[in-house]
């Protein structure tokens, strides 16, 4: 239940182990008869940063706050999505700050599916590359399930593009050859992500390094049943419209890393010119143009591009698989003349 006094919320914080065995001993000896209502304590201790905002508003407006999972103290939350909520957590165990993916309550009532996501899971940790994100921990029962990643600090290629618009070719250039070398290195271990977009690409904080984020929905090439831990539906079709490749959006489960070139192509068009390369005014639409419509000739959008860069681009977003880069390494190659300049 809510707290009604402070003595209830102190046994909340205890109960929760939000606070160490000395804060709570401050918080009993000196902060209780300061503060005599549970809101006004717990606002003094998030202004002394021993609780945060997600932390008080879990406390002073849930009856069953959600704080915890597992060996975790939620922190924040991030994001959430139709299977996930995201929050920034610390492990208890080692003091790190992680990214805590958590799966929601109604998905644990489908045992066979909880089975197909840990065999999806269990190839994602395995992941070890400088441009993919770093799985450190999962756990999956029949009541809860979690995955733990790195936690990250800067902003996605998204949050960027709505900041500052088109980007200047050499760093757009870095962002995509970045990307796609942590595709390759997925598709080495038999992985396509089938839902690469700007906001999949996070560019990290001092030292602007890419990783690929929302490695759970891949699909496994060596697992033809695997399922995705979590993914974006527009409709019934797995992905997002503006970036998804026409092959994918007729059948998720058989597309190959081409797929991904074709989004990662969409990405790069519009890190270019701040536009996806098919407009709609529906998903139906967009899906229609990436079936049937050649996109616009990049260099009519934008003038300073380079002929070869926008053929390059061209050829990542041809209709027919077989038409485009064979894998992202070739992508990544293909881009070191205007990366170095």
């Amino acid at each position: 239940m809510k707290p009604e006094s402070v003595a209830d919320l102190i046994a909340a914080l205890r109960k929760y182990r939000l606070l160490s065995d000395e804060q709570l001993r401050q918080v009993n000896e000196q902060f209780a008869a300061a503060f005599p209502k549970p809101i006004q304590l717990a606002w003094h201790l998030l202004q002394l940063g021993w609780l945060t905002a997600y932390q008080v508003d879990q406390l002073m407006r849930h009856a069953r706050p959600e704080l915890i999972c597992g060996p975790y103290l939620l922190l924040a939350r991030l994001g959430q999505g139709g299977v996930c909520r995201v929050f920034k957590a610390k492990d208890t165990r080692t003091e790190a700050i992680v990214a805590l993916k958590v799966l929601h309550e109604s998905f644990h009532e489908k045992p066979e599916i909880l089975r197909r996501f840990q065999r999806e899971i269990e190839t994602i940790v395995r992941l070890d590359h400088p441009n993919i994100v770093k799985a450190y921990d999962v756990y999956l029962s029949a009541s809860t399930g979690y995955l733990a990643m790195e936690y990250l600090a800067g902003s996605d290629l998204g949050r960027i593009l709505e900041k500052r618009g088109a980007l200047p070719i050499a760093e757009a250039c870095y962002y995509i050859q970045q990307a796609a070398l942590g595709l390759q290195y997925a598709h080495e271990e038999g992985l396509v992500h089938r839902d690469i977009k700007p906001q999949n690409i996070f560019v990290t904080e001092p030292d602007c390094r890419v990783r690929i984020l929302d490695l759970g929905l891949v699909r496994n090439r060596f697992a033809p049943h695997g399922m995705a831990l979590s993914a974006t539906f527009e409709g019934n079709i797995l992905g997002t419209s503006d970036y998804i490749a026409p092959e994918q959006a007729r059948n998720p489960k058989t597309v190959d890393i081409r797929a991904d070139i074709y989004s990662l192509g969409c990405t790069f068009f519009q890190l270019l010119t701040n536009r996806p390369p098919f407009l709609g005014n529906n998903v139906m639409e967009k899906l229609m143009r990436h079936q049937m419509e050649p996109p616009p000739v990049l260099t009519t959008l934008r003038n300073d591009v380079p002929a070869p860069l926008a053929n390059l681009i061209g050829q990542m977003l041809r209709k027919k698989p077989d038409e485009r880069p064979a894998t992202p390494g070739e992508v990544a190659e293909a881009l070191t003349p205007w990366v170095e300049r």
